[in-house]
């Protein structure tokens, strides 16, 4: 996983903010995207994803809701 694709996964989790149960699944999806490129060594800079993901995330400020 890039910072490119972080960033636009944060992107499109912001485009859905109206939609708390879809943000919900969007941040989950991010978070098991980070953590196997992180365990499967596919990313070149891990502590800065891992960063990128709870910051954006955090500040996205959403409630995590599944119906």
């Amino acid at each position: 996983m890039t910072p490119a694709e972080v960033a636009a996964a944060l992107a499109a989790i912001k485009g859905e903010a109206g939609d708390w149960e879809a943000t919900h699944g969007m941040s989950d999806d991010l978070w098991e995207s980070v953590l196997l490129s992180i365990a499967d060594g596919t990313t070149d800079d891990p502590a800065r994803i891992a960063r990128m993901a709870v910051d954006g995330i955090r500040e996205l400020g959403y409630t995590r809701w599944y119906a």
